[in-house]
């Protein structure tokens, strides 16, 4: 009998019959003529004390190992936890587009936390079926939420496209699995890869894993499988955006260590299995800054700096083996760095905005650090943090891989990533010139209220704190 651990049962069922509730409020409002945002608070207050409640209880409940199929370990847990927190700030979002669109519906929220439970299966698992199971689950959803946004001229085309990525995922899913019962007789990480070893099976496995990986890599977003997260986060609006941002760099970092940590037992395949992740790494940490440089539009460059965040990841779990036990301070940082400063970046874009400009450029944005000095200096080290300019969280990330790189003497490694955080520092600090060098165009919208403004300004303060004092910042949390 199937041995689930007691976090991912209390958690899915609670997410789903809070799911459900939130379709019965929804219904309940349309038929006594509730069809206003205002009139809908209890659904967010629903989802705002399930997902509060399922955080407190994850972070409470004791790690354990508890099968090759599903571990609830340290990783797992912040994973989880930060899962959380990104779903909060959806709320928020979800809040501030409402007031503007009148577009606030109770299946939105309904998909949201059907998608936080996905996201936790993810971070627990070590099976490809289950991985499986829920990874097209969750493409379902993102193609779904892209069907709100029919106000949006990308949410379509975006749709489409992860369409296209989830017929991918099926048919590389298939061939994984039938590989890895035909070599393991399981779909279990660890049997497969302990496979490797038998001479008789050595082929079929390395074809298994080979095939595991490309869905792992794919899902979190490395080079070059990167182009479809691209597509999707600039196509449609900040909602749907932070939930496909969530729902696979923090599940799919946790994914990586556990294949990084699996493989280290195959000695077979391990130095030719290094040598390409290490290619990929740096096509991951490269290519996102070069395409940053985007003179079109900033929404464009943001994404891209979001981009840097699996391939920075990448780097830093091959630098580190033993990340996992080790140095599980690395992972709480990236992890912190990913659930404030993307949430930063996207609360400034959608308060600077013009109402007569669908598409923001460039030169729109000119003046806006001169209008708005301090939300856009807020605004500015969330950018700056993804990026890994110094003096904030995301450089103090950097600077711990360079000195495990530069102990290993691998300085290949600590090359790309010194190159990256130069190649990254430019649009930024073009993006610099233009807020307060240049002369203002434009009247910007408010469309914040002084909650959201608050919490701007909250990220800028995390990541500042979190770089200068990590170790207060640990145990503060």
């Amino acid at each position: 009998m199937l041995n689930v651990p007691t976090p991912i049962l209390v958690a899915s069922i609670t997410l789903l019959l809070s799911a459900i509730l939130c379709l019965l409020l929804e219904v309940a409002g349309v038929k006594e003529g509730f069809k206003k945002t205002g009139n809908k608070p209890h659904i967010v207050l629903l989802v705002f004390l399930s997902v509060i409640s399922i955080s407190i209880y994850i972070i409470t409940s004791p790690t354990s190992e508890f099968n090759l199929i599903f571990a609830f370990d340290l990783t797992a847990k912040w994973g989880i936890f930060f899962s959380c927190l990104m779903t909060l700030f959806c709320l928020v979002l979800s809040v501030l587009e409402s007031r503007s669109l009148r577009q606030e519906r109770g299946e939105k929220y309904a998909l949201l936390l059907v998608a936080l439970m996905l996201t936790i299966v993810i971070c627990m698992t070590k099976d490809i079926l289950y991985f499986m199971i829920c990874v097209s689950l969750w493409t379902l959803i993102m193609i779904a939420l892209c069907a709100f946004d029919n106000y949006r001229r990308l949410g379509s085309e975006a749709a489409a496209k992860l369409f296209v990525k989830g017929n991918f995922f099926l048919i590389a899913m298939a061939l994984a699995i039938a590989f890895s019962y035909a070599c393991s007789g399981s779909t279990q990480f660890e049997l497969i890869a302990n496979a490797i070893k038998d001479p008789s099976n050595a082929v079929m496995a390395k074809i298994a894993w080979s095939f595991i990986w490309i869905l792992v890599l794919s899902f979190f977003g490395i080079a070059p499988f990167f182009w479809f997260h691209v597509d999707y986060l600039d196509g449609a609006s900040s909602f749907p955006s932070t939930v496909f941002t969530f729902g696979s760099f923090i599940p799919g970092s946790v994914v990586l260590l556990r294949m990084i940590e699996i493989s280290q037992m195959t000695d077979a395949s391990r130095h030719a299995l290094w040598d390409l992740l290490w290619f990929f790494a740096a096509l991951s940490i490269l290519i996102p800054g070069f395409m940053a440089i985007d003179q079109r539009r900033i929404a464009r460059m943001s994404v891209y700096l979001f981009m840097l965040q699996p391939g920075l990841w990448l780097t830093l779990a091959l630098s580190i083996p033993t990340l996992i036990s080790k140095s599980p301070v690395v992972f709480f940082l990236f992890l912190t760095n990913v659930a404030v400063a993307i949430p930063g970046v996207i609360l400034g874009l959608n308060f600077l905005k013009i109402p007569s400009h669908l598409e923001m450029t460039w030169e729109d944005y000119a003046g806006a650090g001169r209008k708005h000095p301090f939300i856009v200096t807020a605004w500015l080290i969330a950018f700056s943090s993804l990026a890994g300019i110094p003096g904030t969280l995301g450089f103090y990330i950097r600077l711990k891989a360079l000195q495990d790189l530069f102990l290993k003497e691998e300085f290949l490694g600590g090359a790309l990533i010194v190159l990256s955080i130069i190649i990254s520092a430019a649009p930024v600090a073009r993006l610099a010139v233009f807020l307060f060098a240049k002369p203002a165009h434009h009247e910007f919208s408010r469309q914040h209220p002084t909650k959201h403004t608050v919490l701007l300004f909250l990220c800028a303060a995390v990541i500042i704190f979190s770089s200068m004092l990590p170790q207060a910042f640990l145990q503060f949390i």
